[in-house]
Protein backbone atom coordinates (compact mmCIF):
# COMPACT_ATOMS: atom_id res chain seq x y z
CA UNK A 1 0.00 0.00 0.00
CA UNK A 2 1.14 3.53 -0.77
CA UNK A 3 -0.51 6.58 0.78
CA UNK A 4 -0.87 10.26 -0.04
CA UNK A 5 -2.96 11.90 2.67
CA UNK A 6 -2.82 15.45 1.31
CA UNK A 7 -4.28 16.11 -2.12
CA UNK A 8 -5.77 19.63 -1.88
CA UNK A 9 -9.46 20.10 -2.62
CA UNK A 10 -9.64 22.97 -5.16
CA UNK A 11 -11.71 25.28 -2.94
CA UNK A 12 -10.84 26.60 0.52
CA UNK A 13 -14.39 27.88 1.08
CA UNK A 14 -17.79 26.26 0.60
CA UNK A 15 -18.01 27.51 -2.98
CA UNK A 16 -18.17 24.67 -5.51
CA UNK A 17 -14.99 24.12 -7.56
CA UNK A 18 -15.17 24.85 -11.29
CA UNK A 19 -15.25 22.13 -13.93
CA UNK A 20 -11.64 22.87 -14.88
CA UNK A 21 -10.53 22.54 -11.25
CA UNK A 22 -12.25 19.17 -10.93
CA UNK A 23 -10.62 18.06 -14.20
CA UNK A 24 -7.19 19.05 -12.83
CA UNK A 25 -7.90 17.10 -9.63
CA UNK A 26 -8.87 14.04 -11.65
CA UNK A 27 -5.59 14.36 -13.52
CA UNK A 28 -3.71 14.20 -10.19
CA UNK A 29 -5.69 11.13 -9.13
CA UNK A 30 -4.93 9.45 -12.46
CA UNK A 31 -1.21 10.06 -11.92
CA UNK A 32 -1.40 8.69 -8.37
CA UNK A 33 -3.06 5.56 -9.68
CA UNK A 34 -0.39 5.22 -12.38
CA UNK A 35 2.33 5.44 -9.71
CA UNK A 36 0.61 2.64 -7.76
CA UNK A 37 -0.74 4.68 -4.85
CA UNK A 38 -3.62 2.94 -3.12
CA UNK A 39 -5.04 5.29 -0.43
CA UNK A 40 -5.68 9.01 -1.02
CA UNK A 41 -7.11 11.77 1.18
CA UNK A 42 -8.65 14.84 -0.44
CA UNK A 43 -7.75 17.75 1.83
CA UNK A 44 -10.20 20.61 2.41
CA UNK A 45 -7.96 23.43 3.65
CA UNK A 46 -10.50 25.66 5.36
CA UNK A 47 -9.94 29.37 4.87
CA UNK A 48 -8.95 30.62 8.37
CA UNK A 49 -10.84 33.88 7.83
CA UNK A 50 -14.15 31.98 7.90
CA UNK A 51 -15.74 32.05 11.36
CA UNK A 52 -18.03 29.04 11.49
CA UNK A 53 -20.51 27.85 14.12
CA UNK A 54 -22.99 24.99 14.39
CA UNK A 55 -25.70 27.26 12.99
CA UNK A 56 -23.84 27.45 9.68
CA UNK A 57 -24.30 23.70 9.23
CA UNK A 58 -27.91 23.39 10.31
CA UNK A 59 -28.96 22.54 6.74
CA UNK A 60 -25.69 21.43 5.14
CA UNK A 61 -22.69 19.26 5.91
CA UNK A 62 -19.40 20.87 6.97
CA UNK A 63 -17.73 18.58 4.42
CA UNK A 64 -17.91 20.10 0.90
CA UNK A 65 -15.94 17.28 -0.78
CA UNK A 66 -18.14 15.40 -3.22
CA UNK A 67 -16.68 11.90 -3.58
CA UNK A 68 -19.42 10.95 -6.04
CA UNK A 69 -17.48 12.92 -8.68
CA UNK A 70 -14.84 10.18 -8.69
CA UNK A 71 -16.96 7.02 -8.31
CA UNK A 72 -15.90 4.10 -10.52
CA UNK A 73 -13.22 6.22 -12.23
CA UNK A 74 -10.15 5.26 -10.20
CA UNK A 75 -8.84 2.17 -8.53
CA UNK A 76 -8.07 4.17 -5.39
CA UNK A 77 -9.50 4.30 -1.89
CA UNK A 78 -10.39 7.98 -1.51
CA UNK A 79 -11.01 9.58 1.88
CA UNK A 80 -11.74 13.10 3.08
CA UNK A 81 -9.64 15.34 5.31
CA UNK A 82 -9.92 18.85 6.71
CA UNK A 83 -6.98 21.05 7.69
CA UNK A 84 -7.73 23.80 10.21
CA UNK A 85 -5.34 26.71 10.68
CA UNK A 86 -4.90 27.48 14.38
CA UNK A 87 -3.67 30.87 15.58
CA UNK A 88 -5.56 31.65 18.76
CA UNK A 89 -7.05 28.52 20.39
CA UNK A 90 -9.65 30.70 22.13
CA UNK A 91 -11.26 31.44 18.75
CA UNK A 92 -11.40 27.82 17.69
CA UNK A 93 -14.98 26.46 17.31
CA UNK A 94 -14.10 22.91 18.35
CA UNK A 95 -13.28 19.76 16.44
CA UNK A 96 -16.65 18.16 17.19
CA UNK A 97 -18.07 20.39 14.48
CA UNK A 98 -16.07 18.43 11.89
CA UNK A 99 -15.06 15.10 13.43
CA UNK A 100 -18.18 13.18 12.35
CA UNK A 101 -17.90 14.36 8.75
CA UNK A 102 -14.23 13.83 7.77
CA UNK A 103 -12.06 10.73 7.85
CA UNK A 104 -9.02 12.77 8.93
CA UNK A 105 -8.58 16.03 10.83
CA UNK A 106 -5.35 18.02 10.63
CA UNK A 107 -4.24 21.11 12.54
CA UNK A 108 -1.82 23.73 11.19
CA UNK A 109 -0.56 25.72 14.23
CA UNK A 110 0.79 29.19 13.47
CA UNK A 111 2.65 29.77 16.73
CA UNK A 112 4.20 27.94 19.65
CA UNK A 113 1.17 28.43 21.91
CA UNK A 114 -1.19 26.99 19.31
CA UNK A 115 1.09 23.97 18.89
CA UNK A 116 1.28 23.37 22.64
CA UNK A 117 -2.48 23.66 23.14
CA UNK A 118 -3.16 21.41 20.14
CA UNK A 119 -0.86 18.69 21.45
CA UNK A 120 -2.37 18.93 24.93
CA UNK A 121 -6.08 19.22 24.26
CA UNK A 122 -7.29 18.55 20.74
CA UNK A 123 -8.46 15.20 19.35
CA UNK A 124 -7.15 15.10 15.78
CA UNK A 125 -4.89 13.04 13.54
CA UNK A 126 -2.18 15.19 11.94
CA UNK A 127 -0.12 18.27 12.75
CA UNK A 128 0.99 20.06 9.60
CA UNK A 129 2.99 23.21 8.87
CA UNK A 130 3.36 25.81 6.12
CA UNK A 131 6.39 24.58 4.20
CA UNK A 132 6.34 27.55 1.82
CA UNK A 133 7.52 29.90 4.55
CA UNK A 134 9.97 29.72 7.44
CA UNK A 135 8.38 28.87 10.77
CA UNK A 136 7.98 31.91 12.98
CA UNK A 137 8.64 29.81 16.08
CA UNK A 138 11.08 27.12 17.21
CA UNK A 139 9.90 23.51 17.44
CA UNK A 140 10.81 22.35 20.93
CA UNK A 141 11.90 18.75 21.39
CA UNK A 142 9.69 18.27 24.45
CA UNK A 143 6.52 19.45 22.67
CA UNK A 144 7.13 17.35 19.57
CA UNK A 145 8.02 14.22 21.58
CA UNK A 146 4.91 14.73 23.72
CA UNK A 147 2.75 14.87 20.59
CA UNK A 148 4.34 11.73 19.13
CA UNK A 149 3.85 9.90 22.45
CA UNK A 150 0.13 10.77 22.34
CA UNK A 151 -0.25 9.27 18.88
CA UNK A 152 -0.18 12.48 16.88
CA UNK A 153 1.75 12.59 13.62
CA UNK A 154 3.68 15.45 12.06
CA UNK A 155 3.27 15.88 8.33
CA UNK A 156 5.94 16.83 5.80
CA UNK A 157 4.36 18.27 2.63
CA UNK A 158 6.88 18.05 -0.19
CA UNK A 159 5.27 20.05 -3.04
CA UNK A 160 7.11 23.29 -2.02
CA UNK A 161 10.51 21.62 -2.59
CA UNK A 162 9.68 21.48 -6.31
CA UNK A 163 9.47 25.29 -6.55
CA UNK A 164 12.73 27.31 -6.56
CA UNK A 165 11.24 30.17 -4.53
CA UNK A 166 10.01 27.91 -1.69
CA UNK A 167 12.67 25.16 -1.69
CA UNK A 168 14.90 26.85 0.87
CA UNK A 169 12.02 27.36 3.31
CA UNK A 170 10.87 23.76 2.85
CA UNK A 171 14.30 22.41 3.75
CA UNK A 172 14.55 24.73 6.76
CA UNK A 173 11.18 23.67 8.22
CA UNK A 174 11.87 19.98 7.52
CA UNK A 175 15.24 20.02 9.25
CA UNK A 176 13.68 21.84 12.21
CA UNK A 177 11.01 19.13 12.47
CA UNK A 178 13.42 16.22 11.99
CA UNK A 179 15.72 17.66 14.67
CA UNK A 180 12.90 18.10 17.18
CA UNK A 181 11.28 14.72 16.48
CA UNK A 182 14.45 12.68 15.92
CA UNK A 183 12.66 11.23 12.88
CA UNK A 184 9.79 9.87 15.01
CA UNK A 185 6.07 10.38 14.38
CA UNK A 186 6.50 11.78 10.85
CA UNK A 187 4.58 11.06 7.66
CA UNK A 188 5.12 12.46 4.18
CA UNK A 189 2.45 13.77 1.78
CA UNK A 190 2.55 15.60 -1.53
CA UNK A 191 0.18 18.56 -1.24
CA UNK A 192 0.17 18.28 -5.02
CA UNK A 193 -1.81 20.88 -6.95
CA UNK A 194 -0.64 19.50 -10.31
CA UNK A 195 -0.08 15.94 -11.50
CA UNK A 196 3.64 16.53 -12.15
CA UNK A 197 4.16 17.22 -8.43
CA UNK A 198 3.35 13.65 -7.41
CA UNK A 199 6.44 11.50 -6.81
CA UNK A 200 7.20 7.79 -6.79
CA UNK A 201 8.06 5.75 -3.72
CA UNK A 202 11.75 5.84 -4.73
CA UNK A 203 11.60 9.65 -4.98
CA UNK A 204 10.18 9.77 -1.43
CA UNK A 205 13.02 7.60 -0.15
CA UNK A 206 15.57 9.95 -1.73
CA UNK A 207 13.79 12.97 -0.29
CA UNK A 208 13.91 11.45 3.21
CA UNK A 209 17.66 11.09 2.83
CA UNK A 210 18.01 14.73 1.75
CA UNK A 211 16.20 16.03 4.84
CA UNK A 212 18.26 13.83 7.18
CA UNK A 213 15.63 11.27 8.13
CA UNK A 214 17.24 8.40 10.02
CA UNK A 215 17.56 5.48 7.53
CA UNK A 216 15.73 3.01 9.78
CA UNK A 217 12.72 5.39 9.95
CA UNK A 218 12.18 5.81 6.19
CA UNK A 219 9.88 2.80 5.77
CA UNK A 220 7.83 3.92 8.79
CA UNK A 221 7.42 7.43 7.37
CA UNK A 222 6.34 6.29 3.90
CA UNK A 223 4.20 3.25 4.76
CA UNK A 224 3.57 2.48 8.42
CA UNK A 225 2.82 5.93 9.85
CA UNK A 226 0.25 6.87 7.16
CA UNK A 227 -1.41 3.49 7.76
CA UNK A 228 -1.70 4.20 11.47
CA UNK A 229 -3.06 7.70 10.84
CA UNK A 230 -5.68 6.42 8.41
CA UNK A 231 -6.84 3.65 10.75
CA UNK A 232 -6.88 6.02 13.75
CA UNK A 233 -8.97 8.55 11.86
CA UNK A 234 -11.42 5.91 10.68
CA UNK A 235 -11.82 4.51 14.18
CA UNK A 236 -12.22 7.97 15.68
CA UNK A 237 -15.37 8.78 13.76
CA UNK A 238 -16.69 5.30 12.99
CA UNK A 239 -16.56 3.60 16.37
CA UNK A 240 -17.49 4.20 19.96
CA UNK A 241 -14.32 5.36 21.76
CA UNK A 242 -12.36 3.32 19.21
CA UNK A 243 -14.10 0.11 20.39
CA UNK A 244 -14.76 -2.40 17.63
CA UNK A 245 -16.07 -5.96 17.38
CA UNK A 246 -13.58 -8.31 15.76
CA UNK A 247 -14.38 -11.70 14.28
CA UNK A 248 -12.37 -14.09 12.17
CA UNK A 249 -13.24 -12.35 8.92
CA UNK A 250 -14.90 -9.01 9.65
CA UNK A 251 -14.43 -5.94 11.78
CA UNK A 252 -17.49 -3.77 12.34
CA UNK A 253 -17.68 -0.20 13.60
CA UNK A 254 -20.56 1.90 14.82
CA UNK A 255 -21.35 3.22 11.33
CA UNK A 256 -19.52 1.23 8.69
CA UNK A 257 -17.66 -1.96 7.98
CA UNK A 258 -13.90 -1.39 7.77
CA UNK A 259 -12.63 -2.94 4.54
CA UNK A 260 -10.26 -5.89 4.14
CA UNK A 261 -7.17 -3.75 3.56
CA UNK A 262 -7.77 -1.85 6.78
CA UNK A 263 -8.34 -5.08 8.70
CA UNK A 264 -4.98 -6.34 7.43
CA UNK A 265 -3.27 -3.15 8.66
CA UNK A 266 -4.93 -3.43 12.07
CA UNK A 267 -3.85 -7.02 12.51
CA UNK A 268 -0.30 -6.20 11.42
CA UNK A 269 -0.11 -3.36 13.95
CA UNK A 270 -1.53 -5.55 16.71
CA UNK A 271 1.38 -7.97 16.30
CA UNK A 272 3.94 -5.23 16.95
Amino acid sequence: MLFDLNIPWPSTTYAAPSASEIAALKSILAMLQHLQYTHIALNFQLDPSLKLTKKDFAKKSPNPIDLSLFEHQFNLKIYTRITLTLHDPADFPGLKLFSDHFDLIAIKPLNDRALSVAITNFDFDIISFNYKENLKYWLRNKAVHSGAAKGKYFEIVYAPVLQPDTRKNFLSVCKNLVRASRSQGILISSGAERSVQVKTKLDLQIMCKIINIAPHRVAQIINENPSKVMISGRLRNQSYKQSVAMGSDILETKKHKIDDDEIAVLRKLQKK
